[in-house]
């Protein structure tokens, strides 16, 4: 997955649970201008332990953050 894509992925699930940048930022341990280099696709995250704590906290499944068949599951997860 590209980091553009990752980063749609993250804004989304944030969005979705109604987090800010900010909010986020300092569940996940990081600053908030790392976030938004992410979300912007701007920063390349492709460590396993730098997206473990992201996806935990948004609650989405780490392969949805890797794009391992990740467009099926998250349609569906909130379809609800």
């Amino acid at each position: 997955m590209d980091a553009a894509t990752r980063g749609q992925t993250i804004r989304r699930a944030r969005k979705r649970r109604n987090l800010s940048q900010a909010a986020l930022a300092g569940l996940v341990g990081r600053s908030e201008s790392w976030l938004s280099q992410v979300e912007r696709g701007k920063r390349k995250v492709d460590s396993h332990e730098a997206l473990t704590r992201p996806a935990e906290v948004l609650r989405i499944d780490i392969r949805d953050l890797t794009g391992d068949e990740a467009s099926d599951r998250i349609g569906a997860r909130y379809a609800w």
